[in-house]
């Protein structure tokens, strides 16, 4: 996934990490931060990401792939 084409920048040693703030992605996707924390953790919960302050990193992207795909069948 490219994300600096849309200005995110991964971990300089894992491109599955991003380095974005909850507050940070709630304005590029134009929603609130509240809103990005709670999918956050339900993300974490079904164990495809795992957060850290400023930092996310997924954990299984085929597993969020298909999760996010899955409304759309």
């Amino acid at each position: 996934m490219d994300f600096e084409k849309y200005g995110i920048f991964t971990c300089e040693d894992n491109n599955n990490c991003l380095n974005i703030t909850h507050e940070q992605l709630a304005s590029f996707i134009g929603t609130v931060r509240p809103k990005v924390t709670t999918y956050l953790n339900e993300l974490v919960l079904k164990e495809l990401i795992k957060t850290e302050r400023g930092r996310i990193t997924i954990v299984d992207l085929d597993g969020l792939k298909k999760y996010a795909y899955e409304d759309d069948g």
